[in-house]
């Protein structure tokens, strides 16, 4: 027995004895575990670390979304404002061109000499036919083309209303402007047209009415009074069509 342990006592492998290896593997196992509590114990840490790395980069990206989502927001409400205020814009500017160009039809048809083409002469006709043989005569003022030529088309759809055109007499001034082959026209000083009765005959003053609205319905502008004299005409049984410069 002594013998076996001296034996043992003296084993060795590579070079050491077996005691130093028993001691090694023990140390080895503490160490071993104590470096599997160390790595356990990192772990741990790099497991809390990325946490509070992945929990602070969702608060900021939460934050960058909200802040985003805001942006966004106020971006959409300056486009609808924007937009709202360039449709604003467009109304705007589409009804100044709008008035702008009634404004310029306007002044043509301001600057438009009065006008009555041979359908509108026929509808004025048509209109105080039934007054046929009613006696009228005219007064232009002097010197203006215009007045003379829309009075000569008044009065070619006068006659072909089988109106009777009698000349022109003015006891006051006696100024008459002759034309070839027609009636007399006097000469008068007024804007626009006027058709004129000085009489108390019904009938006088309802084919007078009659033809200041004809000549309206055609576009023309016209006055109608009865009774008012602002030249003394000795024709009282006469309806007198009184043009002057377009108004």
């Amino acid at each position: 027995m002594a013998e076996a342990n001296s034996a043992n006592d003296h084993s060795t492998l590579w070079g050491y004895s077996v005691e130093f290896w028993d001691r090694f593997g023990i140390w080895s196992l503490v160490v071993g575990a104590m470096l599997g509590v160390a790595a356990l114990l990192l772990t741990a840490a790099s497991a809390y670390v990325l946490y509070r790395v992945a929990d602070e980069a969702q608060k900021a990206l939460e934050e960058t979304s909200k802040s985003s989502g805001e942006r966004i927001a106020d971006l959409n409400r300056d486009t609808a404002r924007l937009s709202g205020e360039a449709e604003k814009a467009r109304a705007e500017a589409a009804q100044a061109n709008a008035r702008a160009l009634e404004a310029k039809l306007e002044l043509e048809k301001f600057k438009a000499p009065r006008t009555l083409n041979l359908e509108q002469q026929r509808l004025i006709a048509d209109r105080i036919r039934q007054f046929s043989g009613t006696n009228f005569d005219a007064a232009v003022i002097s010197g203006d083309p215009e007045a003379l030529s829309i009075l000569e088309m008044i009065e070619a759809a006068v006659r072909a209303a089988d109106w009777t055109q009698i000349d022109w007499k003015d006891t006051r001034a006696a100024i008459l402007l002759g034309r070839s082959g027609l009636p007399t026209v006097g000469n008068v000083s007024i804007a626009g047209i006027l058709i004129q009765v000085e009489s108390d005959q019904r009938q006088l003053d309802d084919a007078a009415t009659a033809l200041a609205i004809a000549l309206r319905e055609q576009g023309l502008s016209v006055m109608h009074t009865r009774n008012f004299q602002p030249i003394a005409a000795a024709n009282t049984t006469a309806i007198h069509i009184l043009v002057g410069r377009k108004d």
